[in-house]
């Protein structure tokens, strides 16, 4: 593997959490030290808004965060909505792009 330099991480998380976290990246850095080197920029996001900034900014969204469980309904539909516009493809094909199964009535031959 070609060293291409620090891997660069933003991590959001509970204002009220950043020792944690600081020691969770120490950590991390340890344990994958020698096969890789990462920059972690920690930023205060409190769970609660974290859905409402993500979606406003996917881009300049954190590479890893934590998100109140009451709000993964929508980020999903909204990964399903963002994904449909990337492809272009409908998420269900018109009838007349299904396969055609076939009914009990139908004999197999």
């Amino acid at each position: 593997m070609a060293n291409d330099g620090p891997v660069a991480l933003t991590v959001w998380g509970a204002e009220e959490d950043e020792a944690l976290l600081q020691e969770i990246f120490a950590s991390f850095q340890a344990h994958y030290a020698g096969q890789a080197s990462f920059q972690i920029t920690y930023q205060p996001q409190s769970e609660s808004n974290c859905k409402d900034v993500l979606l406003g900014d996917l881009e300049g969204g954190a590479d890893v965060f934590a998100f109140a469980d009451d709000q993964v309904a929508a980020l999903a539909a909204w990964t399903r909505l963002k994904m449909r516009r990337i492809f272009r493809t409908p998420l269900f094909p018109p009838p007349w792009k299904r396969p055609a199964w076939g009914t009990l009535s139908t004999p197999i031959r």
